[in-house]
């Protein structure tokens, strides 16, 4: 990249460096420094956190006017909770 900057601006031995040019040069370089140093000294494993899995099933409601169907509500949870007890993971 340096040689690209010297050829450039050393070909008519006229052309200067724009302010705005100073800075975008500047802010590229330091950009491409971080990421390269970053990725260099930045490669070292990092531990894993392993967070216990869980799950929770809230009880559905009995949303009906009748109390003695309050039976399939309760029956769907545990059915729920039964089937989630099987899984391993």
């Amino acid at each position: 990249m340096v040689l690209v900057l010297a050829w450039y601006h050393t070909s008519e031995m006229k052309r200067k460096f724009k302010p705005g040019e100073i800075i975008f040069y500047t802010v590229l370089i330091g950009v491409m420094g971080y990421f390269l140093t970053s990725r260099i000294f930045g490669s070292e494993e990092k531990p894993v956190i392993v967070i216990a899995r869980s799950i929770a099933v809230l009880p559905f409601q009995n949303f009906s006017d009748s109390k003695d169907d309050r039976y399939f509500s309760d029956g769907i949870t545990e059915d729920i909770l039964n089937h989630l007890y099987k899984i391993k993971d």
